[in-house]
């Protein structure tokens, strides 16, 4: 990005322009981009889940396959999914921010010219 800079000078003729300067954009280092990747594949999935919640001859085999995996949470990292949204969103957050998000970065500034 560059940010170019017209300046006129006062003389007996209007509207002239003696130069034009181009002056680049300083980047900031610290800006990033925030892909949020897992956080987005997260509520795909819960949206997609819920869907196929909403058809009636698919509706059972979820309710188990939801419970099973309730279960299954409950007991390996002690996360109720009744209020998974308040513990896991924090963790796919703090997810993309130390690794996903660091490392799309570098790929995206090595293919970038």
């Amino acid at each position: 990005k560059s940010v170019v800079v017209e300046e006129t000078t006062s003389t007996a003729e209007p509207n002239t322009k003696d130069t034009t300067q181009v002056i680049p954009e300083e980047k900031n280092e610290d800006e990033t981009n925030h892909f949020d990747v897992s956080q987005h594949v997260y509520d795909g999935v819960k949206n997609v889940w819920g869907f196929g919640c909403s058809i009636g001859i698919v509706r059972p085999f979820f309710k188990v396959t939801e419970n099973v995996a309730g279960k299954v949470l409950n007991i390996t990292t002690g996360i109720d999914l009744g209020n998974g949204d308040e513990e896991i969103k924090p963790k796919l957050a703090q997810l993309d921010d130390n690794l996903v998000n660091p490392v799309i970065n570098k790929v995206v500034s090595a293919v970038m010219p």
